[in-house]
């Protein structure tokens, strides 16, 4: 079965959608990152490539926050997976659902499923559902900031399939789904005194993986099938709160980053984001707040490459593989 490759690296994180890698639907299967882009190189950049980046993002949307403390963590339990039950294996709704638990999850996602409404249950009521779902996990609802419902329609879950020739581990070919098989697929973002937290993998220091904080609540006609949380964090009293770079400084760092790189496709900075990323320093665990860029690089065959541009909100710094 063909697989994205989604990667991670510590301040850096890109993701290409719809690039096929590897040959089974196993989460395991995540690789070291590029630095770079297919659409970019290190030749000398001239006018026309300066050209090719586009601000495009929403300025009156960046948050007016001017300074954060830092906020110590504790892990307040361990990753939680409810896989599919044996009766909707073949439907492969964890598969479906891989995109969700990324940094990228928002525009890869609302790229695949959108927003509509099923035959059975309103986005609303879905919404509802996977909150009270998360309860009953054991999920501390006081931290959960934003929610985001996703439709995982038929007709884009086959197009998924067939762009990927999806098969199943045995080599039989995908059973197509049908009106019966749809879900709403439910986002569950966290939030510390309302900035949100990274909800992806960082990779620390002493080279261990520390896992953001995130859940996936997938619901059909039938109820949920398919849970699963990212560890947990129990947040302690924030730190003095310290002076904050603005979103503009923190840009201006992104460019000069690759203000020697050549652009050879249009790359568009389509948001900003202020976050809380964990983070682990001799053995104690941490949120420090980092402003966050997601890039658009559009490449020759038309599919696009979407990455981050993370920024220390203190110092600015940029850190590159």
């Amino acid at each position: 079965m063909k697989r994205h490759e989604l990667t991670f690296g510590m301040l850096l994180l890109c993701c290409t959608w719809l690039t096929a890698c590897t040959q089974e639907p196993d989460t395991s299967a995540r690789h070291a990152p590029e630095y770079l882009p297919e659409s970019t190189t290190q030749e000398q950049p001239t006018q026309a490539d300066i050209a090719n980046l586009h601000i495009v993002f929403d300025t009156d949307a960046v948050p007016a926050v001017t300074s954060l403390g830092t906020v110590p963590i504790t892990m307040a339990g361990e990753r939680q997976i409810m896989q599919d039950t044996e009766q909707n294996a073949a439907k492969l709704y964890s598969y479906f659902a891989q995109p969700i638990g990324y940094a990228l999850s928002e525009t890869v996602t609302e790229a695949l499923y959108g927003h509509e409404s099923l035959d059975f249950m309103t986005p609303e009521d879905a919404e509802k559902a996977a909150l009270s779902a998360a309860a009953a996990h054991g999920i501390d609802t006081g931290s959960i900031g934003e929610t985001t419902v996703y439709a995982m329609t038929a007709g884009a879950v086959n197009a998924l399939a067939a762009q990927e020739d999806v098969t199943y581990q045995d080599g039989s070919p995908f059973v197509e789904w049908t009106q019966e098989e749809e879900a709403y697929l439910v986002h569950i973002a966290f939030a510390c005194e309302g900035i949100p937290v990274a909800g992806y993998s960082l990779n620390t220091a002493d080279g261990s993986v520390l896992e953001g904080m995130a859940a996936t609540v997938i619901l059909n006609k039938d109820g949920e099938v398919y849970f699963n949380a990212a560890n947990q964090f129990a947040f302690g009293s924030t730190d003095a709160a310290k002076e904050l770079i603005t979103a503009d400084a923190a840009l201006q760092a992104v460019k000069d980053s690759i203000r020697h790189i050549r652009l050879k496709a249009p790359v568009s900075v389509t948001e900003c984001r202020l976050q809380y990323l964990p983070q682990m320093e001799a053995g104690q665990y941490f949120l420090t707040p980092a402003w966050v860029f997601t890039f658009d690089t559009e490449n020759e065959d038309g599919t696009h490459t979407y990455s981050l541009k993370i920024v220390d909100a203190y110092t600015g710094e940029i850190s590159e593989l």
